[in-house]
């Protein structure tokens, strides 16, 4: 995990390693998982988060903040009427959670999901960079 992503997601949140991004863990069925990320900063400090999650429909993508969890849901995407020879799309549910810190707004992310990619900005907290004079 980068110190970029150690800063902004801080210590282990208890379900998930939050160095997840280097192993993500399944948390309905505890099988290692990998999942395809990019992870960013723009030029107004919000914090952005890409996940490839190809093969999956916006209506199977559940996302909810609680106590500053983000939790992403993505319910199973099986087509049991195919009898595949290679299966290497992945089509199992997931859960993903992130912590949240102090300095970000967890309650007004922006998630998007467009050609296999799901987007989540998460903005500065207003008032969160406070200067001190000697």
């Amino acid at each position: 995990m980068t110190s970029l992503e150690k800063a902004f997601f801080g210590p282990n949140t208890g379900l998930l390693d939050i160095s997840l991004f280097n192993n993500l863990l399944n948390a309905k069925t505890k099988l290692p998982i990998n999942v395809p990320y990019n992870s960013y900063v723009l030029s107004d400090k919000t914090y952005v988060v890409e996940f490839a999650l190809a093969g999956y429909e916006k209506d199977q993508i559940k996302i909810e903040v609680d106590n500053s969890i983000l939790r992403i849901d993505v319910s199973n995407n099986t087509d049991e009427d195919k009898d595949y020879i290679h299966h290497g799309i992945k089509s199992q549910g997931m859960l993903l959670k992130l912590q949240i810190v102090n300095g970000y707004d967890a309650n007004n992310i922006k998630p998007s999901y467009e050609q296999g990619i799901l987007k989540i900005e998460i903005p500065r907290a207003e008032g969160a960079v406070k200067q001190f004079s000697l």
